[in-house]
């Protein structure tokens, strides 16, 4: 399984790489500085852990860094045709997951990743509120 992310703009994903970072602080200070995709890997590890699907046989999964939340809105409308006001998504027949570098932070990429990992593990899109009752427990356990 490979993790792509997507962003044009190399400060953007500076930005975004900071704003995922699962260490804060001091913490962050004693640590070597991990990379954009190790952290997100991280977190996508430990989404598999919190769910106990870390046997999951994944199809490659892609993150789409938008700048702002008037761009992140503006991909929603050229996808959808309607307007929104979500701050992040997860579409499961692109296995991408849409999010702002201004509007983010890892519990928020946990969620939408724990969607992803949950349609994968069944191979079938379960309902919606499965769905999103597993993602709320990732987000709100990712730093226990």
């Amino acid at each position: 399984m490979t993790i792509n992310i997507v962003c044009d703009d190399e400060p953007v994903l500076d930005k975004f790489g900071r704003r995922v970072s699962l260490c804060s602080g001091i913490s962050r200070l004693l640590k070597k500085r991990k990379s954009v995709q190790d952290n997100v890997e991280e977190i996508y590890d430990r989404v598999r852990a919190l769910l106990g699907m870390s046997d999951v046989h994944d199809k490659d999964l892609k993150i789409r860094v938008y700048k702002d939340k008037p761009s992140l809105h503006e991909a929603f409308f050229n996808i959808y045709y309607r307007p929104t006001n979500l701050r992040a998504w997860y579409i499961f027949e692109y296995h991408t997951i849409y999010v702002s570098a201004d509007d983010l932070n890892a519990g928020m990429l946990a969620h939408e990743m724990a969607h992803a990992i949950v349609d994968s593990y069944f191979g079938v899109k379960p309902p919606i509120e499965s769905s999103e009752i597993l993602a709320r427990y990732v987000d709100t356990h990712l730093y226990d």
